[in-house]
């Protein structure tokens, strides 16, 4: 009976570690989803190339723009990368980075959040790095977009901190059984206007919430931003 008894403990230990050993997931970030047989890694890429769309002035004025977020949110884990000034925000309309801890903006400029001024091989300016979670197939996910933006302007007042938020959230789609290791076509989803408004092409039960201002969303003239869903990979 005492034999038993152990070889009972050590089974469920093992069922234990099985289940919770392969919790991979971000660096300094929320990550206590269990791992399992349905579970996939969602890469968020090249989310960068923003569009103003309100500016958090009355009437739509100049306002100055602090901070950028982008974050990527799963059940029990999240990730996000922040854009601040002077250096990871460049009004590409306007031909201007930020100074002075704040960028001027106007509705409809374009922005391009980088890592500070260093680019990439081919000269373009990239996210800062790729983020990911895990997620459940046919699960839901987020991905918030955060402006602030300060009054610094005419007089210097500063620290209005006006903050505007604006939210996508969507079911992954129907995935093949065995994803590839690499982003492409069978596992990859692009960005695409989709009846006037910004998404994911191919995703579920996709839905759009903003609130406050400033309003910053991905840029509708260029959208080379995409999903990619893949294995669960061991811990980078």
């Amino acid at each position: 009976m005492k034999k038993v008894f152990v070889i009972v403990l050590v089974f469920v230990g093992a069922q234990a570690w099985a289940m919770s050993v392969d919790h991979t997931g971000l660096l300094n970030s929320v990550h206590r989803l269990e791992v399992d047989e349905n579970t996939i890694r969602v890469e968020l890429h090249r989310m960068n190339e923003m569009r103003v769309f309100s500016t958090g002035e009355w009437g739509n004025r100049q306002g100055e723009l602090n901070q950028i977020s982008v974050k990527l949110e799963g059940l029990n884990e999240y990730e996000y990368t922040t854009w601040n000034m002077p250096f990871d925000i460049f009004n590409r309309t306007k031909g201007i980075r930020g100074g002075s801890g704040y960028i001027d903006i106007d509705r409809n400029d374009r922005l391009e959040l980088s890592d500070g001024n260093r680019t990439d091989a081919s000269g373009e300016l990239p996210l800062k790095e790729t983020q990911w979670i895990n997620a459940r197939r046919g699960a839901r996910f987020m991905i918030t977009i955060k402006s602030n933006e300060l009054d610094c302007s005419g007089q210097r007042v500063c620290g209005r901190g006006d903050d505007g938020t604006v939210v996508y959230e969507m079911t992954i789609p129907p995935l093949p059984a065995n994803l590839p290791r690499t982003c492409g076509g069978a596992n990859s989803l692009n960005g695409a206007v989709i009846d006037g408004a910004f998404q994911f092409a191919g995703m579920l039960d996709y839905t759009r919430v903003a609130s406050g201002n400033p309003i910053i969303e991905p840029s509708v003239d260029e959208l080379d931003s995409f999903l990619c869903f893949l294995p669960v990979q061991e811990e980078e």
